[in-house]
């Protein structure tokens, strides 16, 4: 690693010297999950499994033993927001619909009557809408 520090020739010059050794080497994150052994260049994990993405936070722990304590994740879908979305469309549309056919309602008149005034908006006569019975 090389780190350059502009301005400070003296802490430039203790950064980049023999002084300073990394006490950790690099590593890629390596995770089982379900029995499966994968090794990531980073510590974001998103191909494994589908859908899901793992982001690794901390190195496991060790038991007295100094092998590693597994830790369990539990994922469920949640199927809730895609319920209430299913039900708001279903509402709206039921919604519509029922002012469509309040809008549109018909009742049919004997031949000769004028229409009736229980029609839908859309059929009355000032809107230019109107049903003659012809026979």
């Amino acid at each position: 690693m090389e780190i350059e520090v502009k301005g400070d020739s003296e802490l430039n010059k203790i950064l980049n010297s023999s002084q300073m050794q990394p006490t950790v080497a690099a590593e890629n994150a390596k995770v089982t999950i379900n029995g499966i052994e994968i090794e990531h260049s980073s510590n974001e994990i998103k191909d494994a499994p589908e859908g899901i993405t793992f982001t690794l936070v901390k190195t496991a722990e060790k038991d007295k033993a100094g092998g590693l304590i597994s830790e369990t994740v539990t994922v469920a879908r949640d199927i809730e927001p895609t319920k209430k979305a299913i039900k708001n469309w279903v509402d709206a549309y039921n919604n519509l619909h029922s002012f469509y056919k309040t809008q549109t309602k018909y009742e049919p008149t004997k031949l000769g009557e004028a229409p009736s005034a229980n029609n839908g908006v859309l059929l009355k006569p000032e809107f230019g809408i109107s049903i003659i019975n012809y026979t």
